[in-house]
Formats: structure tokens, C-alpha cells, sequence
């Protein structure tokens, strides 16, 4: 099973549980060479290659298929799901997963550093309701 690089709103372990209906073990993690800034417009971020930067972030472990169909529904069409190397805390590398945003999708990065804190203390409520509604519509075969 795959393991799941993740840096923004899924970070707070009741939106992984929201949007997969599932608790994975997770491990403290940072991605080097890629950035992560705002998008336009929203309370989450996005990351894109820069080989300048690193990203904080964890890996969720083991994520099954059923989970990885409910996080492509979630992030939609302003990411796209690859592969990237996740460097844990005690140095090892794990290949994961991760939702990156395209080339094409590049021009909705802000210069706007993104912040965890901020969104568990100003977004987070209303963003858990949000992600709710989301995925009814995948439990509705949205997908």
C-alpha cells in the first residue's frame, strides 16, 4: 500500500478521517525540493518543484486504495497525485504519494507562505463542514 506525503489541511488528522473515513498511522516528514505557498483564494496550500526549498509536512502510512480514491475526489483537478521522496525525522527516505500542483495550475501559487497554525485556529471548523460536503457527493458516486 501506498504511503501519502501530505503538507496542508490534511495535516489535522480529523480532516484525514473526514475525507477517508480512516486513522493511518503518521510519521513527521519534510519534502526537499518543492515549495509550499497559498492558492489563490483558499485556506490551503499547494506545492510545486523548487529545488531551493523544503516542505514540512507527514507521511500517512499504508494508505489503502479505497482511501486514495476518497483523497483524489477531495483534491480535485487543482492537484495532481505523484510521486515524491519524503525524508522522515530519523533520516530515512519513503517513496509517497503526494497532491502537487501542475505546470498548468502553477499561476494559482501565491507568494503567501502557508501556515498550519493559522488554519488549525481560523479554518479548520469550517473547513472539516466543508470537506464533509465534498465528499457526500463521492459517497453519492461522485467518483
Amino acid at each position: 500500500m501506498p504511503h501519502v506525503f501530505v503538507y496542508g489541511t490534511l495535516l489535522a488528522p480529523e480532516m484525514m478521517s473526514t475525507v477517508t473515513g480512516k486513522a493511518f498511522d503518521a510519521a513527521p516528514a519534510v519534502a526537499r525540493g518543492y515549495k509550499r505557498a497559498y492558492l489563490s483564494d483558499r485556506v490551503y496550500p499547494g506545492i510545486v518543484a523548487d529545488e531551493a526549498c523544503e516542505v514540512p509536512g507527514a507521511v500517512y502510512l499504508d494508505v489503502d486504495d479505497d482511501s486514495i480514491r476518497r483523497l483524489d475526489y477531495f483534491e480535485g483537478p487543482e492537484y495532481l497525485r505523484g510521486p515524491l521522496v519524503a525524508c522522515l525525522e530519523d533520516g530515512r527516505e519513503l517513496l509517497a504519494e503526494a497532491y502537487i500542483v501542475p505546470e498548468i495550475n502553477r499561476h494559482m501559487l501565491t507568494d503567501r507562505e502557508w501556515s498550519l497554525e493559522c488554519f488549525l485556529a481560523q479554518d479548520l471548523t469550517a473547513f472539516i463542514a466543508r470537506a464533509q460536503n465534498c465528499m457526500e457527493g463521492f459517497k453519492a458516486g461522485g467518483v
